[in-house]
């Protein structure tokens, strides 16, 4: 029988709970999908998640073992004993986890001191500026970063910066390195041309490095066109802030919280899907725009420079010169669909679930 491999992804209840509230990102969905291709190859997974309005417990969903425990309810010092109990109590061989954090840190030094294996998979541009010594960040996010580092024996980046910016610290004897991109469930949507697009999508949360404020601009600069901002939102005084200048433009419709499952039909019905966040590792909306075939339009981010030399879209300066794109845009169907036939091609070349699976099971053969 194969190992177990557990991951810790408190966030992700509504993804194995439908009925759960819970603040899901692109961390959750990628540590989701690699749990479920770890359990196709025959791995025993189990998932420590925090659902708060079931009883602590484990049950099994879909094959995979789940773990509620309200840690993540907790805080202060309750949080760390209670975190530290668990791991002690299910002592597994191989744990997952994901973004520089209290979790990773207590990971870290968990498997430092028992010789245990940690994956670690990095998040967004925090872990490249963290591993370059770079960034404001405090002293207690160093620390997170330290011992995390300290623990992990398999570092595991989504582009090639953060390879690079990680290799002074993991590519060294006894560590592995490596780069696996992220990847969705293949999705059966339609396939739809130019013409019946609807809107222009935001998907993200109301934080501003996220860069609402930049779809807002171009929401006015572009008046006759309608906006779609799905938003997964917390009551902060900063989404507060965010909603109420939303509602004051006219052509932008918020929809906030969408269930994970329904988010394909939202895709398949955009012109393009705008990223305007300040940093990303690498967004699995992406992937999302890959399987509807709709085009990325960004103020900036581009993993790997895909967007620009694959033809997958357009990356602009400032928000004027989007602006600009987006207007000649719905008057070229030979050119959307070009970039529709690019995006079909990159997917199946880079982002195929199937081959990224294949990289994960040589990797757990190699340290399992």
């Amino acid at each position: 029988m194969k190992q177990r491999i557990c991951f810790i992804n408190l966030n992700a209840a509504a993804l194995y709970s439908p009925q759960a509230e819970s603040f899901i990102g692109g961390a959750e969905v990628d540590s989701y999908m690699i749990a479920q291709m770890c359990h196709e190859l025959g791995y025993q997974v189990e998932v420590v998640v925090t659902i708060s309005d079931r009883a602590e417990g484990t049950w099994e969903h879909e094959g995979i073992l789940l773990h509620n425990s309200t840690v993540g309810n907790s805080s202060g010092f309750t949080w760390i004993r209670k975190l530290w109990q668990l791991i002690r109590s299910l002592d597994r061989q191989i744990w997952f986890t994901k973004i520089i954090s209290p979790v990773s840190a207590l990971l870290g030094f968990y498997c430092m001191l028992f010789r245990r294996i940690l994956i670690y998979k990095a998040a967004n541009e925090r872990d490249l500026l963290l591993a370059l010594g770079k960034g404001e960040y405090s002293f207690k996010q160093r620390i997170y970063f330290l011992l995390t580092r300290l623990g992990t024996k398999v570092y595991i980046a989504q582009n090639d910066n953060q390879l690079q910016a990680a290799a002074r610290w993991f590519d060294k004897p006894g560590r592995k390195l490596l780069k696996i991109p992220n990847t969705h469930h293949p999705v059966a949507v339609k396939n739809r041309p130019l013409e019946e697009r609807e809107y222009i999508l935001w998907v993200g949360h109301l934080k501003a490095f996220k860069g609402p404020e930049a779809v807002m601009q171009l929401a006015k600069a572009i008046p006759e066109q309608r906006f779609l901002m799905i938003a997964a939102s917390k009551d902060t005084p900063e989404a507060a802030q965010y909603r109420t200048e939303i509602e004051r433009i006219p052509n932008i419709e918020l929809i906030e919280n969408v269930a994970f499952s329904d988010m394909s039909s939202y895709f398949s019905r955009a012109l393009v899907l705008v990223n305007s966040s300040i940093s990303e590792g690498f967004p699995n909306t992406f992937l999302q725009a890959f399987q509807t075939l709709t085009p990325l339009a960004t103020t900036g981010i581009d993993p790997d420079g895909m967007i620009v030399s694959a033809g997958l879209g357009k990356v602009a300066v400032d928000v004027e010169e989007l602006a600009d794109w987006l207007q000649d845009l719905q008057d070229q169907p030979e050119q959307y669909k070009e970039i529709q036939d690019n995006l079909a091609h990159y997917n199946q070349e880079y982002f195929s679930y199937e081959k990224v699976k294949e990289q994960y099971r040589k990797l757990l053969e190699e340290i399992a």
